[in-house]
């Protein structure tokens, strides 16, 4: 049968589906699927599902929200594959995230890929950022920071205390190396601890014995 108008499902004197005569469906409720499988064919360049949050400059609205994966890593929160089965992105149950791969071991992890962070404007300075709890304004952190107007590499250390540093080891996985050391501007090679020679405001390179 044919409808000019909207089609509208009432439970308990309220609307709970709506089709209008466009074919556009508004629903009120929860859908529940168990297994469910939604299949269509999407136009080229066109997506098979938008979600759309409409409700304009709301600030705690969101668009969409996935609950599930049992709070573990063997669980799924959420999962994209390639037309082959192979996945492309995956957020796990305990929170890591994975790109190429669907056993991140950390909470972002990228196999067979690069990470690229990219400044496409000459005001934007990529950086890297490890912080402490307090976030950047605490007293622990250090950064890796790209100005984009002039071109210079930062390797940036928040520690404000005169003996921490910049430290380069290898041989990390057996009995650790230290190969080099930057310490309040001194330079260490094979030591943590570059020697001042008890002359105070100089620059000094200590070189250890191997």
């Amino acid at each position: 049968n044919e409808f000019a108008g909207n089609i509208l499902f009432n439970t308990s004197n309220v609307t709970r589906l709506t089709i209008d005569s466009s074919g556009n469906s508004t629903f009120a409720g929860n859908i529940t699927g168990i297994g469910a499988t939604f299949t269509g064919t999407a136009a080229s360049g066109a997506a098979l599902v938008t979600i759309e949050n409409n409700s304009g400059s709301t600030a705690t609205s969101y668009g969409l929200l996935v609950k599930g994966g049992g709070n573990s890593a063997s669980g799924k929160t959420f999962e994209v594959r390639d037309d082959s089965g192979n996945t492309d992105l995956i957020v796990k149950g305990n929170g890591n995230v994975g790109i190429g791969t669907g056993s991140p071991g950390a909470k972002l992890e990228i196999k067979d890929g690069n990470l690229w962070l990219n400044g496409a404007t000459s005001t934007y300075n990529p950086e890297i950022f490890f912080i402490d709890d307090a976030g950047p304004t605490g007293i622990a952190g250090a950064k890796i920071r790209y100005e984009n107007n002039n071109g210079n590499l930062y390797f940036d250390h928040k520690w404000d205390t005169a003996t921490s540093g910049f430290f380069f080891r290898n041989r990390v996985d057996g009995t650790p190396l230290d190969t080099m050391s930057l310490v309040n501007g001194n330079v260490g090679i094979g030591t943590t601890t570059p020697d001042l020679g008890g002359v105070a405001g100089t620059r000094v390179l200590t070189i250890a014995s191997p």
